[in-house]
């Protein structure tokens, strides 16, 4: 995704460019895994996370959204709500779209304290957080084949720091698949880079 998501599109070319986004995660994610886990656990700056922090972030929101699109898709199928041949984005669902989008890692963002896995940690990681991400990453697709079954805007998501604030299926999935391509861009740097070279090359968390 490039964070600037139209307001109104094709659900056909809403899929396809999510798929192909997908596709990219999972390579990057497959080069990490065959890097030495030194590497991954290296900070470009004290502050920063490192690349197993970043993802073990991207784990710690699947394991709470991956359930949350399933349990709306099937009340959403339950309901009747069929699917349509064009999505409407709404302006909260751009707004949250652009604000995690890679192009604007130069801003920082302060993530909850439950999804900070640099404080949440008692043991060194391993890579098995990178695992556990290639196991999320397939259930996301199985999230996204359920999803063309069902109307993308009148299927809702609560967000979890405020679930009294919700946003539509088709909002939600590419504010979720661009989230991690910023994080997954922050793991790769993190893992490319040393501390002598760059010792404050990487932004701290977000």
């Amino acid at each position: 995704m490039d964070g600037k998501m139209k307001g109104r599109q094709a659900v056909d070319s809403l899929f396809d460019s999510l798929y192909s986004e997908l596709a990219k995660q999972e390579k990057v994610a497959k080069e990490l895994e065959e890097m030495p886990v030194q590497n991954l656990m290296q900070r470009p700056a004290p502050e920063s996370w490192n690349a197993l922090e970043a993802i073990a972030h991207l784990n710690s929101y699947a394991r709470y959204y991956l359930p949350a699109f399933n349990r709306a898709i099937e009340d959403a199928e339950k309901k009747g709500y069929k699917p349509e041949t064009h999505f409407k984005s709404s302006w909260i669902g751009r707004y949250s779209i652009r604000s995690v989008s890679p192009e604007t890692r130069k801003r920082k963002l302060k993530s909850p304290k439950a999804h900070n896995q640099a404080k949440q940690a008692t043991v060194p990681m391993s890579k098995d957080e990178l695992l556990r991400f290639r196991n999320h990453l397939d259930g996301i697709r199985l999230v996204l084949e359920k999803s063309r079954r069902v109307s993308l805007s009148k299927t809702k998501i609560s967000i979890e720091i405020a679930v009294w604030l919700k946003l539509s299926l088709g909002d939600f999935l590419p504010f979720l698949i661009t989230h991690q391509s910023r994080h997954l861009d922050q793991a790769m740097e993190a893992a490319q880079l040393t501390h002598s070279a760059h010792p404050s090359a990487s932004r701290a968390a977000g």
